[in-house]
């Protein structure tokens, strides 16, 4: 199963955001519900005592391509869109990968889809949530599973184990921190370390994408 908000206006999931140093990894796997989703947002990290400290995920403002965001509350955004374009149908498995404050990379079903190599500083986050922004609004209409992080950069192999939907916990296994399954919407918790999601609002459980998962 995966998760999904009932509305984009103030339901979504909250934990507290890892803390981690260069290079990391994060990978999610994510359905759209609607075409519309102008600046919807999935993934967001932020500083819940300085809101323009934020990375964020989420489509862009005119299109339905991804765009990272990327400000450490004195730097100018580091941003940019690029594919993949969603659509209703496709389940898309993407992962971003932070290699340095100017080398920032994500992927889309393995392939390269975004690169930005502006230089910021990685801001100090003290909050994760999906399906929100700082504010608690504006999330994406969308269905999302098996979130993950990672203390490294997954590498190649990485990258390509987790397109082909390998359960995370078999991909750099002693360098992953944080795993939300999220198949089910009782069933919130980070089974790596206990991180576990709150929600806001409602969010719902709904169907999930294929994945093979570890015994």
């Amino acid at each position: 199963m995966s998760v999904e908000p009932t509305t984009v206006t103030g339901d979504y999931l909250q934990a507290n955001s890892p803390t981690h140093a260069y290079p990391f990894t994060w990978a999610w796997i994510i359905k759209a519900n609607q075409i519309s989703l102008n600046n919807g947002y999935m993934l967001t990290q932020f500083d819940a005592g300085d809101t323009s400290n934020y990375f964020w995920l989420r489509t862009s403002l005119t299109t339905n391509q991804l765009r990272v965001s990327l400000n450490d509350g004195v730097n100018s955004n580091a941003s940019n869109s690029s594919g993949p374009t969603f659509d209703t149908v496709t389940w898309f498995y993407l992962m971003t990968i932070w290699r340095a404050h100017n080398d920032r990379q994500t992927y889309a079903d393995g392939a390269s889809v975004h690169t930005n190599t502006t230089a910021n500083i990685d801001p100090a986050t003290t909050v994760l949530r999906l399906f929100s922004n700082t504010a608690g609004v504006s999330g994406m209409d969308a269905k999302i599973a098996s979130v993950a992080c990672w203390n490294v950069d997954v590498g190649a192999d990485g990258i390509a184990a987790h397109a082909a939907g390998i359960d995370p916990r078999l991909i750099r296994p002693n360098a992953l921190i944080n795993h939300w399954p999220l198949v089910h919407i009782d069933h919130l918790q980070d089974i790596v370390d206990g991180n576990t999601f709150v929600e806001t609002g409602t969010v719902l459980t709904a169907d999930h994408p294929r994945i093979f998962r570890a015994a």
